[in-house]
């Protein structure tokens, strides 16, 4: 999915990895020397620099920073990355925003007029503590302006197969009636309709919303999937953003 918005490739870059370029994930336990050169060649594949590159460490909280060029580098080639926050926004042109994911889901931002840009990783933790809100509030912060922004649900796990236990479905039941379903016994949980209904809830008109409708632990192929794989799973995706103009 290398282009999300194909109406503004002139004025923003959008990049979601898949098997294909190996494990881009120091979070693994993989070889780190192999991820950086996955990374490098990911990224120079797609005519960026991984020096430019600014990761952060994922703790499935709410926390959405807002990035300037103090924090170049950051996780790029070593788990250096920002610390307590699963989301970052910029308006920096030379910033590349990276999250990593296995299942969560990649949700990328982009106000194509104030030029500003996001990208946040939610798991079912985050997506419960409204991290779509923050992400949207910290890019206000920076300019945007919630009826010009963009969202983009990038692939993740699908109510297909994110099957939960009482408890976790009895928090998403709080947040949205119907997104919880019941499946041969088992509690099934669609994220993408609470993010849907989170997002709206803030002013994101439905328009400016997409979704990529395809689940990360049916793709085994073509995706990394956590809940899958368990402990034998061998890397996560690198999602990246960064404005061109």
């Amino acid at each position: 999915m290398e282009f999300i918005w194909p109406e503004d490739v002139d004025k923003v870059q959008t990049y979601i990895s898949t098997k294909e370029e190996g494990d881009l994930s120091f979070k693994w336990g993989n070889d780190e020397k192999v991820v950086v050169e996955n990374r490098i060649k990911c990224l120079s594949g797609l005519a960026l620099n991984i020096n430019d590159l600014v990761t952060c460490n994922q703790p499935h909280s709410n926390n959405v920073i807002i990035v300037g060029s103090e924090s170049v580098g950051r996780g790029a080639k070593q788990k250096d990355w920002l610390i307590g926050c699963d989301g970052l926004v910029t308006k920096d042109k030379d910033i590349i925003l990276g999250i990593e994911t296995a299942d969560c889901i990649p949700i990328f931002l982009f106000d194509p007029i104030n030029k500003v840009v996001g990208l946040a990783h939610a798991g079912w933790r985050g997506v419960v503590g409204n991290i779509v809100s923050e992400l949207i509030d910290q890019a206000i912060k920076l300019g945007a302006q919630v009826d010009l922004i963009k969202v983009a649900i990038g692939p993740h796990i699908q109510s297909c197969c994110f099957k939960v236990q009482g408890n976790v479905a009895d928090e998403f039941k709080k947040i949205l009636d119907g997104s919880v379903s019941e499946k041969e016994g088992r509690l099934h949980v669609d994220l993408q309709k609470v993010v849907f209904y989170q997002l709206t809830g803030v002013g994101v008109s439905v328009e400016n919303i997409s979704a990529s409708n395809e689940c990360t632990s049916c793709l085994k192929d073509k995706y990394y999937s956590f809940r899958r794989d368990k402990d034998e799973c061998a890397g996560s995706m690198l999602s990246v953003i960064k404005l061109k103009l």
